[in-house]
């Protein structure tokens, strides 16, 4: 569908425009675009990534399917949908819980649930034991999965020491 708007937008230009000045206006707008593409496909933001094969989980995705059930938060939680990068993690958040299968409290694509706002706001306050008390009362909350290398300094040594109210189960390259 795009292709076809924009072939159509490109016709549209074209009859605007003087018969000679038409090709190297042409030229000029597929090199622009060329050159875009070029640069949002090595853009680590943007660029398709490898998802595992199959069912095949690693580290802490694996290791939460072997846990008995319950509702799970991953960290960073929170992101703006104004965010690319906040949109792109919550998007991976979802791809990750089809390895493990508990509820998310986190992740979304192209829909966020009404109560989202509401559990992201408490949820930033994590580690904190009232937030956890909260999140733990209005959610049934059971797991936190850390990915520390997506944190902040400040907020890795929020998350880096013994944490009250909380047990840590294991540490998986940097996710705890």
């Amino acid at each position: 569908g795009l292709a076809a708007l924009a072939g159509l937008g490109m016709a549209r230009l074209l009859s605007q425009v003087r018969p000679r000045a038409g090709v190297p206006l042409a030229l000029l707008i597929l090199g622009a675009t060329a050159f875009e593409y070029d640069l949002l496909r090595h853009d680590p933001m943007v660029a398709v990534r490898p998802a595992p094969p199959g069912r095949e989980a690693a580290g802490v995705h694996a290791f939460l399917a072997k846990l008995p059930p319950g509702p799970l938060l991953e960290v960073p939680s929170g992101s703006h949908a104004q965010d690319l990068r906040g949109i792109l993690w919550e998007s991976e958040v979802v791809f990750g819980s089809m390895f493990h299968w508990k509820p998310i409290l986190n992740g979304y694509s192209g829909y966020a649930p009404a109560c989202y706002p509401v559990t992201m706001g408490v949820a930033r306050a994590l580690p904190d034991r009232r937030a956890a008390h909260l999140l733990a009362r209005l959610t049934g909350l059971r797991y936190v999965a850390v990915h520390m290398e997506r944190l902040s300094p400040f907020e890795k040594r929020r998350w880096a020491g013994p944490l009250p109210g909380f047990r840590r189960l294991g540490d998986f390259a940097g996710d705890l």
